[in-house]
């Protein structure tokens, strides 16, 4: 009776053993399935990350090109304002010079002009 016991017994260790070995098999089954699905997580994550650092990246690209072109818009006003600016000097300049021209060739202007400047 002892000896069919013993032999129970060793038979159940025996199976314990098996279930044993298979539960750790299980359990390193899943480490590696958690890690690979925590790496998948992650590249996941960090795709995410890129694309919101692309986006950013471009968004900022973007608003120095528009910078750029508002600054070069604002030159370029500049530019034809000044030009403007000298064209009327000139213009003005010229209209002067013709008015005094004008009252130089007339005679009578002349003599208005000096007595104008007697008087005074």
């Amino acid at each position: 009776v002892d000896v069919e016991e013993g032999s129970e017994s060793s038979r159940r260790i025996a199976v314990l053993k098996e279930e044993l070995k298979n539960v750790k098999r299980r359990q390193i089954a899943l480490d590696v399935a958690a890690r690979h699905d925590r790496r998948r997580t992650a590249e996941q994550t960090l795709r995410k990350e890129r694309a919101a650092a692309d986006a950013l990246a471009a968004s900022v690209s973007m608003e120095a090109e528009r910078e750029r072109t508002a600054e070069l818009l604002r030159s370029r006003e500049l530019v034809r304002e000044r030009t403007r600016t000298r064209q009327l000097k000139h213009s003005l300049e010229m209209q002067a010079e013709r008015r005094m021209q004008s009252e130089l060739n007339n005679p009578a202007s002349v003599a208005a002009a000096a007595a104008a400047n007697h008087s005074s």
